[in-house]
């Protein structure tokens, strides 16, 4: 069943591929976490976690958050990932062709959100997530990614330790916002919290 998978990926690849220079790998293995990427392309600045779905006709939910869980357990759990530019990409391959935009999250983290194509596309995807990410960071050091393990990004007690290790009892009972400030940072949590339940999303 994995050959018939490969034996329609690789032509898609192929076709996608030409003209550019870079490293690709079959069933990338995300350390610890038990997961392999279909195929993970590195071609200049930017880290390509592509998901096949082999005569798929539609953009269903869970292929999308599947990427998607992929590209943050990257982000979160590899280390040469941490501060790489990754780009999901979800390729269904039977389903109509149309031009994703390439979105980053609003986190400043070099993630971008899972584009969606059909097979003769992707070359477009690659092209234009390039164009987008161009002035993020050098290139990519293939071997120094791929040697990187499994480091998870700071918890936020970590965060919270690393921020005041340095401060004093003092500083650290004392906040230094508002009631107010606390008041709207609140109901803004919960509202986000709100949204995610409702939309099924992170």
């Amino acid at each position: 069943m994995q050959n018939q998978s490969w034996e329609q990926q690789i032509p898609i690849l192929k076709n996608a591929l030409s003209g550019f220079e870079g490293e690709i790998f079959f069933e990338f293995a995300i350390p610890r976490m038990g997961k392999r990427v279909d195929s993970l392309l590195i071609i200049k600045n930017v880290v390509f976690v592509i998901e096949f779905k082999v005569g798929e006709s539609h953009f269903l939910n869970s292929n999308i958050e599947q990427v998607w869980d992929y590209a943050l357990d990257l982000k979160n759990f590899h280390k040469s990932s941490h501060n790489a530019v990754l780009v999901p990409v979800l390729i269904a391959t039977e389903a109509k062709e149309y031009i994703a935009e390439i979105l980053s999250t609003e986190h400043n983290d070099n993630l971008a959100f899972p584009v969606k194509t059909g097979k003769y596309s992707l070359k477009t995807v690659i092209e234009n997530a390039l164009l987008f990410f161009s002035n993020e960071q050098k290139t990519i050091n293939v071997n120094e990614y791929v040697s990187g393990g499994y480091m998870p990004t700071p918890t936020i007690i970590e965060a919270a330790i690393s921020l005041y290790n340095t401060h004093s009892v003092k500083s650290i009972t004392c906040s230094d916002a508002s009631a107010k400030n606390l008041t709207i940072t609140t109901s803004k949590i919960s509202e986000v919290i709100g949204l995610a339940k409702d939309e099924q999303k992170k």
